[in-house]
């Protein structure tokens, strides 16, 4: 279900909806990366629901934490 789901949320987002074009201004000289990760991320959300987009959004903020942790104890 989720493989199906996470498929329709792709052809939704290359129709248009997209939730980071909504956050940032995405330049018009190179729109693909920017494009591309909006459409992942946006499929995953709609196919995956919430729960998994903070599962997601938590892993990367501790790996963040986790490396500024590392960095600041070095001496």
């Amino acid at each position: 279900a989720i493989l199906i789901g996470f498929t329709i949320s792709i052809v939704v987002c290359c129709a248009g909806v997209g939730l980071l074009g909504a956050v940032i201004d995405i330049p018009k000289e190179n729109p693909n990366f920017l494009r591309g990760v909006d459409i992942l991320l946006t499929s995953g959300l709609i196919a995956g629901g919430s729960d998994s987009f903070h599962q997601f959004v938590s892993t990367l903020e501790t790996f963040f934490n986790e490396s500024k942790n590392r960095i600041e104890s070095k001496p």
